[in-house]
């Protein structure tokens, strides 16, 4: 005779964290992949939070870091974080781009790497943005 086992409600649990596991797994993957091209992440967890909440974009996000740093090159820091509004409940991931000496065309040069990605972000779940506070990079 065979015994038949049924699935425990841990292994049952086990299966719908696999999803989620191999999510994490992503997103770190990729925040290091980011670091690695010279990129800041100054608050790495909320960045991870985030794009947790929202995995569809983390493949714009890779994209845009990607082209951010091929064209401003070692002549930009770039940092990627999440922004929060502080006016509304309101927040998403930001790259800004920080020059010692600011170009007078940086905001051309920004809107030309939004216009690579932005069709990207049609019908995604979180937001993403490449623009500059005009601070010196830390």
């Amino acid at each position: 005779m065979i015994a038949i086992r049924s699935r425990s409600n841990v292994e049952k649990r086990q299966d719908h964290l696999h999803p989620l596991v191999d999510q994490v797994r992503q997103v770190e993957a990729a925040m290091v992949q980011i670091g690695l091209k010279g990129v800041d992440i100054p608050h790495p967890s909320s960045l991870k939070e985030y794009l947790i909440a929202h995995p569809d974009i983390l493949e714009v996000v890779i994209y845009a870091t990607e082209i951010a740093r091929l064209h401003f090159g070692g002549n930009a820091q770039l940092s990627l974080e999440v922004y929060s509004d502080p006016e509304i409940d309101d927040n998403y991931v930001t790259l800004y781009i920080r020059q010692n000496e600011h170009d007078d065309n940086l905001m051309k040069q920004i809107k030309k790497i939004r216009k690579a990605y932005e069709s990207m972000l049609v019908d995604k779940s979180g937001w993403f943005l490449v623009t500059t506070d005009f601070r010196t990079p830390v």
